[in-house]
């Protein structure tokens, strides 16, 4: 009886470690577009004022396969949606500086910032834990 009990609670100690194992693996890989839509935030240095917003959305709208224009209420930035491979969000960027003359960026999340947010390797995460009390 106890080498059953055994059995089952090594399997299913090794089947938990294969999963922790595989998301830590794919979560540390960069992002893919595997998307038909993504987002892109755009940032601008000053709010823009209600005359440049329907400027902006029709420019950003004109940069490539667009599918949504939000901009938000404290008119700091812009999120669109775009088809991958046919629009680059740096373009619209720069578009937007060109053509309106407002200094705007693209937001780009770091990698820590990402590692961060995992729940398995990030700073308050279940293997940072573990690793910290065994002090390696």
């Amino acid at each position: 009886m106890k080498k059953v009990f055994f059995v089952v609670m090594a399997s299913g100690t090794l089947c938990l470690l294969t999963i922790m194992a595989y998301h830590v693996w794919s979560s540390s890989r960069p992002p893919q577009a595997t998307s038909q839509w993504q987002l892109a935030r755009i940032d601008f240095e000053e709010p823009i004022d209600d005359g440049l917003t329907a400027n902006v959305k029709q420019l950003i709208r004109r940069s490539g396969p667009v599918h949504h224009v939000h901009i938000n209420s404290s008119k700091t930035s812009a999120v669109f949606a775009y088809t991958p491979g046919y629009l680059a969000p740096e373009g619209v960027a720069t578009n937007i500086k060109r053509g309106l003359g407002i200094n705007a960026s693209t937001y780009q999340v770091s990698p820590e910032r990402i590692a961060a947010g995992c729940p398995i390797t990030g700073k308050t995460g279940m293997l940072t834990k573990v690793k910290n009390f065994f002090q390696l």
